[in-house]
């Protein structure tokens, strides 16, 4: 497709959500919405809207109130590093979870634990704070990722809620966040994020052996 645009001089008309591909052979784009043209422009300026547009009514997931727990989550919101609402991130880009929960008495421990998974259901990565004490009260509990470089993909979300080892409250509720194929950053550069689950470069030394 690349061939025939470029060295045919034809106009291509690429149809995708493939974020990815589009950004790699698009130099423009269009961004339909119920058959409606709502953005036109450089493609980096289209992918942003795609994202923000797609992904922001799946960021935000509401919890039943449990007054007869010593403390039960609220609420989870999905946001890239200023504060966006997005469950699709693209990749190589800092996001958060952000957990509302409230607690009805007194807590000395209290632990609040988000786990992440494959769609397939494997587990990737469990993550928690440090117990607290907490006096009753409505709190926010938020975790940032701006280090490990998860692969494309959608992965699935499960809170938890302990004190002192004892659970209070678990959540699975496919609440789901989708790591984007289009790369947001020019500094960041891979060849395939669907290779993996984690794409953190490791360290490496080459040694001439004599």
């Amino acid at each position: 497709m690349e061939d025939v645009s470029k060295n045919e001089g034809r106009t291509v008309l690429f149809v995708s959500h493939n974020m990815q591909a589009i950004q790699d052979l698009c130099t423009t784009g269009i961004l339909l919405n119920h058959g409606k043209c709502i953005a036109n422009g450089p493609i980096k300026d289209i992918i942003h809207s795609y994202i923000n547009n797609n992904s922001f009514s799946n960021a935000v997931y509401s919890f039943k109130k449990n007054n007869l727990i010593k403390a039960s989550a609220l609420s989870l919101t999905i946001s890239d590093q200023d504060d966006n609402l997005s469950s699709e991130i693209p990749f190589g880009k800092p996001w958060k979870i952000t957990i509302d929960f409230i607690v009805n008495t007194p807590v000395t421990e209290l632990v609040i634990g988000l786990g992440m998974l494959s769609i397939l259901g494997t587990s990737i990565r469990t993550v928690w704070q440090a117990p607290q004490k907490l006096g009753p009260g409505r709190y926010t509990a938020t975790f940032i990722e701006d280090t490990l470089l998860f692969s494309s993909g959608t992965y699935k979300l499960l809170v938890g809620i302990t004190e002192r080892g004892q659970s209070l409250q678990y959540i699975d509720e496919n609440i789901l966040l989708t790591i984007s194929n289009a790369i947001w950053s020019d500094t960041v550069s891979v060849i395939d994020t669907t290779n993996g689950f984690v794409l953190n470069p490791m360290k490496m030394k080459i040694k001439e052996v004599i």
